[in-house]
């Protein structure tokens, strides 16, 4: 199940690497139960995909 990314939890390490030049192939992150995912391209078309964990006892779990 997917759900629309939060801004408290996933805009910040998102934009960090956009300002340093990783593309991604969505315009934003995916919110899962366990967090938030997107994923980045380099530029020889590897594919990465950054997560970051729900914190426990936060109200996004």
């Amino acid at each position: 199940m997917t759900r629309q990314p939060s801004a408290a939890g996933a805009v910040p390490f998102v934009k960090v690497l956009r300002d340093r030049g990783v593309a991604f192939d969505q315009p934003d992150p995916q919110e899962y139960t366990f967090g938030v995912r997107i994923e980045a391209v380099d530029p020889d078309g590897n594919r990465s995909s950054p997560r970051r964990r729900n914190q426990p006892g936060s109200s996004d779990n």
